[in-house]
């Protein structure tokens, strides 16, 4: 028998008696998830202290909270629903009132509808057509007499920083592409031809002058154009002018001298790119002078762009005697800007203007 046993209360084990043996231990067995749950565990320990020293810390004071905006919504529990439901309809009908005035109806009927704005009691695009020619027929009937203060130098060159800028950049356009191009073109053509080419393009301004004369309530002069631009028309297409030869000498006229008459301010002077100077009453009638110009209703684009740059080039031709003396002025600017407005004056008042000395000089600062 190779040992024998010891036994105590806990348990018996085998002693041996050769001590040189190695002894053999079972191997410990770990159980499954045992380091997953401990770290869940972990974890929870760590939540439940976190939410034990927010509660600790909102008792003593330390805890911070957030100020949340009270937003206005529109519930059907709330007390506050029809308020809040009539500021928000308020402020959407003023929205739409906005809306409205700047497309020009001036009706104060506005509804929602779905989301959708319905404006009750509106002018129509045939409404303000009518509506239009009806102005039209007033003014065409009632304006016998001019306004005093047509062009008021108070009003004058308000944009004078940004004017200034822009006019140096059409000088410089000017003197290195259009001037050019006009000295050659002066040099080139005779006076003869180019005098029959004026006649041509004076001709196709015609309808524009006719309708402004009688907007402007000058019937008569009106029907003199009308029967220069017939005969002038019919007897050479445009290059001749017979017509001055019986008489019908032409009145030039344009939208912004009909504005003018109708007492349209002139809003102050402004200088456009590429078009040179003008005021805001000008520059808003342009549009209608350029669509009463028979030169725009060529239906070819080529031929339409030829005749308008031939046009451009000849009326700078007809302005190179006056170079010297603008070049020679201390300052072109103010020097432009006078002339300007006396031009139009003198044209408004058919060059027979007041006499008045304020408005004799009117290149004087406002």
């Amino acid at each position: 028998m190779g040992g024998f046993f010891c036994g105590t209360g806990a348990g018996v084990r085998s002693v041996g008696l050769h001590d040189d043996e190695p002894r053999r231990s079972r191997p410990r067995r770990r159980r499954a998830g045992r380091h997953r749950a401990g770290r869940s565990n972990q974890r929870g320990r760590r939540a439940r202290r976190a939410r034990r020293a927010r509660r600790d810390g909102r008792r003593r004071g330390f805890h911070r909270r957030r100020r949340r905006r009270r937003r206005v919504v529109a519930h059907p529990g709330r007390r506050d629903t029809r308020a809040a439901q009539a500021a928000r309809r308020a402020g959407q009908d003023g929205r739409a009132q906005r809306r409205c005035r700047a497309r020009g109806v001036h009706s104060g009927a506005v509804e929602w509808r779905r989301r959708r704005m319905v404006v009750r009691g509106g002018v129509s695009g045939p409404a303000w057509r009518l509506l239009a020619v009806l102005l039209f027929a007033v003014a065409a009937h009632g304006c016998a007499t001019l306004p005093t203060d047509v062009d008021d130098p108070a009003a004058l060159d308000r944009f004078e920083r940004v004017n200034r800028g822009i006019y140096r950049f059409n000088r410089g356009v000017d003197r290195k592409v259009v001037r050019p191009i006009a000295r050659a073109y002066d040099r080139a053509v005779p006076p003869r031809v180019e005098r029959r080419f004026r006649n041509f393009f004076t001709n196709l301004r015609a309808p524009a002058d006719i309708a402004n004369n009688w907007l402007q309530g000058k019937l008569k002069p009106g029907f003199a154009d009308l029967g220069r631009f017939l005969l002038n028309t019919a007897a050479g297409g445009g290059f001749f002018d017979p017509a001055a030869k019986l008489g019908l000498e032409r009145h030039a006229e344009d939208f912004g001298q009909t504005l003018a008459v109708w007492g349209v301010p002139p809003g102050g002077y402004l200088v456009l790119p590429f078009l040179g100077p003008g005021s805001p009453r000008d520059w808003g009638a342009w549009p209608f002078d350029v669509r009463a110009d028979v030169l725009w209703q060529v239906d070819d684009t080529g031929e339409r762009s030829t005749l308008a740059a031939w046009r451009i080039v000849s009326d700078r031709a007809a302005l190179l005697p006056a170079e010297r003396t603008l070049e020679e002025a201390f300052d072109e600017y103010a020097l432009v800007r006078a002339a300007y407005f006396q031009r139009r004056r003198f044209q408004i008042f058919d060059e027979a203007p007041p006499a008045d000395e304020d408005y004799l000089f009117l290149d004087s600062e406002p």
